[in-house]
């Protein structure tokens, strides 16, 4: 249902390993795969694709962040796309992200 793969660009490869990155924290979400197990219309797509470039974004700034500061620097990441996707979608809509999430995020070890 939630595709996510893991994907780094080769030339940043010996620098992510040298810093500890690992690519448990790479996000590229399937938009359409996520919104056809959504069922969200139109409108709640767009506002999607968008939380999930943030979200994106986010987790490579955790895995990027010092050990010390990674797992606060994921919660923040998480609750942020929580809340943010939690403002359009409805409430049967919001559950069922909330458990693809989290599976997820407890595939990758990060919960």
């Amino acid at each position: 249902m939630l595709s996510m793969t893991a994907a780094m660009a080769e030339g940043n490869n010996a620098t992510a390993k040298a810093i500890g990155y690992s690519n448990v924290y790479r996000f590229n979400i399937n938009a359409r795969s996520l919104g056809r197990a959504l069922g969200v219309d139109q409108e709640q797509y767009e506002k999607m694709l968008y939380v999930n470039e943030m979200f994106s974004h986010d987790m490579r700034q955790a895995g990027f962040a010092r050990k010390a500061k990674r797992q606060a620097k994921v919660n923040e990441a998480v609750n942020r796309n929580l809340s943010s996707m939690k403002s359009f979608l409805d409430e049967q809509q919001f559950r069922k992200y909330r458990m693809l999430l989290n599976v997820t995020l407890l595939n990758r070890g990060l919960r």
